[in-house]
């Protein structure tokens, strides 16, 4: 198995896509810079406060974060014609793109409050606000989804163990996170570094994203039509 995954991973360190994708993933998780840019907001509020118009250096994290979009559309542009008529695939990256899309738009309609005050509540409405609020959700459902299509395939064809392992993890960790902000918004606890792990999660899945197609768009296959 290591000897499969240091083979595998030897292949991948040799094509465009995974590296754009690799830098895509970290572009969008910029926020341990703000630990060294802008500390109070990182410690203690969320991420994308980071990016409101009165914090320093917003401009830096607005950007990365329309950078990170701009990437998954390039490598989705890319991917595209590999993946030929394999719908499933097809759709996987129809997800990693619209995933980009929205990461651009909650970028470019940055957040703008703090959370409780009477500014915050006036700005609940505005059309920056809902962007921002609908894009930021919409978008993660997005990248799950271009996940979970080609983990389906793997799974149900046991092929690409590692993986397959790695998929699993990954969901899980979905999972996890999931659950955990249940719990946080059960008890009405404020709890940035649950947000700090999705977003990392989130980076992860963009590369797995990736590299799932790629491997899938190789594997010949006779039922290619229909998955």
């Amino acid at each position: 198995m290591r000897h499969q995954i240091l083979k595998n991973l030897k292949i991948l360190s040799g094509k465009a896509d995974f590296w754009i994708a690799v830098f895509a993933g970290l572009v969008y998780s910029s926020w341990p810079l703000g630990f060294g840019l802008n500390p109070s907001v990182a410690r203690h509020a969320f991420a994308s406060q980071l990016e409101a118009p009165h914090q320093p250096y917003n401009w830096l994290f607005i950007w990365l974060d329309i950078l990170s979009g701009i990437l998954m559309l390039i490598v989705g542009i890319r991917q595209w014609r590999s993946a030929s008529n394999r719908k499933t695939l097809r759709m996987s990256i129809i997800a990693y793109a619209l995933f980009g899309v929205l990461v651009i738009a909650a970028a470019a309609a940055p957040y703008n409050c703090t959370s409780g005050t009477s500014s915050c509540q006036a700005l609940l409405y505005t059309p920056s606000f809902l962007i921002h609020g609908f894009s930021s959700i919409v978008s993660v459902v997005f990248l799950f989804i271009s996940l979970v299509l080609p983990a389906k395939i793997l799974i149900e064809r046991r092929m690409y163990h590692w993986l397959t392992l790695m998929a699993v993890f990954i969901v899980a960790g979905w999972g996890i996170t999931g659950l955990g902000t249940l719990v946080v918004m059960a008890h009405g606890v404020r709890n940035n570094w649950l947000q700090y792990n999705l977003i990392t999660v989130c980076s992860i899945s963009v590369v797995l994203c990736v590299v799932l197609v790629d491997r899938l768009s190789k594997h010949k296959q006779t039922t290619s039509n229909t998955d």
